[in-house]
């Protein structure tokens, strides 16, 4: 485990007394933290900055262990990163993934961007001309006639060290140094949860941080190249995040009050969702003969044709060892399926033409040691003709590695496989 990193799982009570600074710094804003007595209890899923440490919030029923714990953090950190650029968030997840006037988390995302170009890339070069008698290249006959002596053979003068003009790196240029110095400090901060392991040289700042996003600034409009470009841009928001953060009421975030849109958005891409392309014949209800119209709608969370098979899945984010999918859930699901079948549309009987069967699960995650685990399914007793619902619970942090990546994934594949031997069972 790095030193000073702690990690915590959203919805896990822990004791107030073991880390008194989280609730000093989080305790008053409801939506991070909820309080019970002496003990508090994460409302949000992600990274944050406590007292300059770095603390770890895994989703629910996500399990992590010291061996385990950084490979699962940059699991972590690589679907926040993707699932910040989906298109659309509600409005006060907005502040936690992409930051306000109080929760920055610019210092966050910063240090990574800057830690994974440094790792591929080093540090910035600034060269410069100098004048050297050690090297190779075009003789400075000015500098070399005013400032050595010759050594006169046969009456003519030899110069045997002449000046020479060389362009050179310059490792104490000023914006080297603030590279350096912000390296430094993000290594020893994220190092870990990048795979980039301290040198143990410690380089200090050259001068204050306000004059460091001064001097990044002007240089930024002296350069056109784009990989120094992309480094001075998130070393001047790093330097504005620390700058801001001495207010109190300033907050380093980059995290998810509803993991379970992520979740949703996990079992999008394992499934490679259709819902764009097949939501047009999914029946809506809508009032009749009333003073004013109002239509509903129905929103499946993932739709996709297989084969013979049209599949509609609901992606919860539950934890299934203490609750389950309930009344309000399973209606949805089988009211899908079952206007979906009895639809006469034209549009509807065109795109099922081809289908001979409609699969109906819920999708939960769970650090299963298998890649899929069937949980069982719920049903109306008694009543024919609805149908059932099986539940199945994915490997969390497989899900997660395919969509933070953009990997295919054969997940999908072993549930429509089970799905098809649990219809003729």
């Amino acid at each position: 485990m790095p030193e000073g990193v702690r990690f915590f799982t959203e919805g896990h009570w822990y004791p107030e007394k073991n880390h008194a600074d989280i609730v000093t710094l989080f305790g008053r804003n409801s939506a991070i933290l909820s309080m019970d007595g002496d003990q508090f209890s994460f409302k949000i899923t992600g990274f944050l900055i406590c007292d300059n440490n770095p603390v770890v919030v895994f989703p629910k029923n996500f399990d992590t262990n010291e061996s385990s714990f950084k490979m699962d953090a940059s699991i972590l950190l690589r679907t926040l990163l993707r699932y910040r650029m989906e298109k659309v968030h509600p409005k006060d997840e907005n502040t936690f993934l992409n930051g306000s006037e109080i929760n920055s988390n610019g210092r966050i995302i910063s240090a990574i961007a800057l830690l994974n170009d440094y790792q591929n890339n080093g540090l910035l070069k600034r060269v410069e001309k100098i004048k050297t008698t050690r090297s190779n290249g075009n003789i400075d006959w000015n500098s070399t006639i005013n400032k050595t002596i010759p050594t006169i053979n046969h009456g003519k003068p030899v110069y045997m060290a002449p000046i020479v003009n060389k362009m050179a790196n310059n490792a104490n240029h000023i914006v080297i140094q603030i590279h350096k110095a912000i390296i430094s400090e993000c290594t020893e901060l994220w190092g870990w949860l990048t795979g980039f392991s301290s040198t143990n040289v410690s380089f200090s700042m050259p001068c204050g941080s306000e004059n460091a996003v001064g001097i990044l600034t002007k240089e930024l409009t002296t350069t056109f190249l784009s990989r120094e470009i992309y480094v001075l841009r998130n070393m001047i928001s790093y330097l504005k995040c620390k700058i801001g953060k001495k207010s109190r009421e300033h907050f380093e975030i980059l995290a998810t009050p509803y993991f379970y849109y992520t979740w949703e958005y996990i079992c999008g891409h394992i499934f490679e969702n259709q819902y764009g392309a097949l939501s047009g014949i999914i029946p809506q209800p809508a009032w009749k003969e009333t003073a004013r119209e109002h239509n509903m709608s129905q929103r499946p969370d993932i739709l996709f044709v297989y084969g013979d098979g049209f599949f509609i899945l609901d992606a919860k984010y539950y934890n299934y060892n203490i609750s389950l999918p309930g009344w309000r859930d399973t209606v949805k699901q089988l009211f899908y399926q079952y206007t979906i079948e009895n639809r006469k549309a034209p549009a509807t009987v065109r795109a099922l033409s081809s289908v001979r069967s409609i699969y109906n699960a819920f999708i939960l995650p769970e650090n299963t040691e298998t890649q899929v685990k069937y949980l069982g399914y719920v049903e109306v007793e008694n009543v024919l003709g609805l149908g059932r619902i099986h539940a199945f619970a994915l490997n969390t942090k497989k899900a997660m590695i395919s969509y933070a990546g953009g990997i295919k994934s054969d997940i999908k594949d072993d549930i429509v496989l089970q799905l098809r031997v649990l219809k003729v069972l």
